[in-house]
């Protein structure tokens, strides 16, 4: 199973409406699943702790692009063995040098891969999954790594 959320907020900051977080309602109707994109990037207003315990992905990918991708926070949560005993791996798109400036080594503590297309390849019959980093460097896209296989959580054969 694989959720992205494209740009769904989840954190209300002070003065916001409390509808601004759709995580928490979007997550009660996903449930669990095998692999998620990180809502708005990693942005800070997304990846509300509800949202990190009911989803419970195996696979975060952040499709970063920004120096506030992901926020500072936003890893802290997504890392953090108190929110979720199992965190997931993490893998980015395009982590920026500027983030590992403000944040520092948990940038490089916490992900499995920081560069690259990522690209999610299920086995036939769905009961396993590998994630592959590709170089996007150039248009070769020769393969910088393969992770798993990974069981899949909803179809165990």
């Amino acid at each position: 199973t694989y959720y992205t959320g494209g740009d769904n907020p989840g954190i209300v900051f002070l003065g916001d409406d409390s509808l601004r977080d759709l995580e928490t309602p979007i997550a009660k109707v996903v449930g669990e699943v095998d692999v998620a994109t990180m809502d708005h990037h990693g942005n800070r207003d997304a990846l509300n702790t509800f949202m990190i315990q009911t989803l419970k992905p195996a696979i975060w990918i952040g499709q970063t692009w920004s120096a506030d991708h992901p926020g500072h926070e936003v890893l802290i949560r997504l890392t953090s063995r108190d929110i979720n005993s199992k965190p997931g791996k993490l893998f980015a798109t395009n982590m920026l040098e500027a983030n590992k400036l403000v944040i520092g080594p948990l940038i490089d503590q916490s992900y499995t891969s920081q560069q690259g297309h990522v690209v999610v390849r299920v086995k036939p019959g769905g009961s396993a999954y590998d994630v592959i980093v590709l170089d996007d460097i150039n248009t070769a896209m020769n393969v910088k790594s393969i992770s798993g296989p990974y069981q899949s959580k909803s179809n165990k054969q």
